[in-house]
């Protein structure tokens, strides 16, 4: 007699039972769930660079970029000391430069409407490449004032550009943006400075010269902006399809 009821009674669970059981169980799923979203976590910044497109498209922003920022920083400087102006002088050839940037992104969606991101970013920095010899080379204000205007036109898309390639590329749309900007404002934060030391070694003018490279780079992996494979999808989400 006591043996049965001994085993009906370890048979039966009651209600408290029940209830820690399931916390156990809970709490072992959130455990798992938090371990799996944090080493998720850690390694998606680091994979985000293992895709080419991501990086192509970062050294756009970066070039572009630091055309633009170096332009906001430098270039009324750069006319009053390589051209002998006075400071006046020097702010209105930079609003050309800004007027002629406001354009270019006011009416550049119907150029890349009809031409494609890829052919934009090229041709933009063709126009900015352009522009920043002109400033250097030119001997005359006018002139200057002209290679403003196309420096200003040619780094007006590069930037929004190469940010919206990466939100179009795949999944993750949020971590390509965030990694492709980062290079864009390092090169806002770091180029300024970088370009001050160097005037102050070889003169503002000539320290464009560095401004040219980055706009070139920009503009020879330009074709990393054209648009994605109809279905395919970039490494990064592959691998990530690969991982379920």
């Amino acid at each position: 007699m006591f043996r049965c009821r001994a085993s009906r009674g370890a048979g039966r669970r009651g209600p408290r039972d029940e209830r820690e059981r399931r916390g156990a169980a809970t709490s072992g799923y959130r455990t798992r769930g938090r371990r799996t979203r944090r080493r998720s976590g850690t390694s998606g910044g680091l994979t985000i660079w293992r895709d080419t497109r991501i990086v192509l498209l970062g050294l756009i922003a970066l070039g572009m970029a630091f055309a633009e920022g170096s332009a906001n920083d430098w270039l009324p400087l750069g006319i009053v000391d390589g051209y002998g102006v006075g400071s006046a002088t020097g702010a209105a050839v930079y609003v050309v430069f800004v007027a002629a940037m406001t354009s270019g992104r006011l009416l550049g969606g119907r150029v890349v409407d009809r031409y494609g991101r890829s052919a934009t970013v090229r041709w933009s920095a063709a126009l900015a490449v352009a522009g920043v010899l002109i400033v250097i080379l030119a001997g005359n204000l006018v002139l200057a004032a002209l290679g403003c205007a196309l420096w200003g036109v040619g780094v007006a898309l590069g930037f929004p550009l190469a940010l919206s390639a990466a939100a179009d590329s795949g999944a993750g749309a949020a971590r390509r943006v965030s990694a492709v900007s980062t290079l864009g404002y390092m090169a806002f934060l770091v180029g300024p400075p970088l370009l001050g030391l160097l005037g102050e070694q070889f003169g503002l003018l000539q320290a464009f010269y560095v401004v040219l490279a980055g706009a070139v780079l920009a503009g020879l992996v330009a074709s990393a902006a054209g648009e994605t494979r109809e279905r395919g999808e970039s490494p990064l989400a592959e691998e990530r399809i690969g991982s379920r």
